[in-house]
């Protein structure tokens, strides 16, 4: 999971919210609600190469 929250930041080409991650893996996949985002080190350089961290809403 963690390789494709980070490759949707990347394609992204900016911060993303954690609900805006997760919509846009379900449109390729299943995705079950209760799915919480568990950032990793590359996931953190892509929001920092991207300008940063967005608060969620």
């Amino acid at each position: 999971m963690a390789d494709a929250f980070t490759k949707i930041l990347e394609d992204a080409g900016k911060p993303l919210k954690g609900k805006e991650i997760k919509a846009r893996l379900e449109a390729t996949r299943g995705v079950h609600e209760a799915l919480q985002l568990q950032p990793t080190d590359r996931m953190l350089q892509v929001i920092q190469i991207h300008g940063g961290f967005t608060k969620e809403t």
